[in-house]
């Protein structure tokens, strides 16, 4: 009987370890978001920062409306949409949809290759944004 406990609880233990292992490979798909401030005419100036950098990164601007760009980066079989709303105050990165990276909307997981995309991206655009500051 003891054997059998012993058995069920390093069994429990091991398939607790391995989930977290397939678990650690997800990250939150956290919004990145930037504040400065510029004047108001400098605001189509941030909008060109934020079009360079994605074409720089290897991302398709797909939508475009007042304040807002759509951005789709493909990778092999992953794709991965975002919303960027900018301003002359800053802008924010949002996740908006993916394939194959996958997303749970329940815990707001993804692979962790979304953190590093986002944080080139955001390396990118501030770089430029920094000369407007400047």
């Amino acid at each position: 009987m003891k054997k059998n406990l012993l058995v069920l609880f390093l069994l429990a233990f091991a398939v607790s370890g391995v989930s977290e292992v397939f678990a650690a490979g997800l990250v939150e798909a956290a919004t990145v978001t930037e504040q400065f401030h510029l004047r108001a005419d400098k605001t189509p100036l941030v909008r060109k920062a934020i079009v360079k950098a994605c074409e720089k990164r290897g991302w398709v601007v797909s939508k475009e409306t007042d304040n807002e760009i759509e951005a789709i980066l493909q990778k092999r079989s992953y794709s991965l949409t975002v919303s960027i709303s900018y301003s002359n105050d800053g802008y924010s990165i949002a996740y908006k949809d993916s394939t194959g990276l996958k997303y749970d909307p329940e815990k707001n997981r993804i692979h962790s290759s979304y953190a590093r995309w986002l944080k080139n991206l955001n390396i990118d655009i501030n770089a430029d944004i920094n000369l407007l500051n400047g």
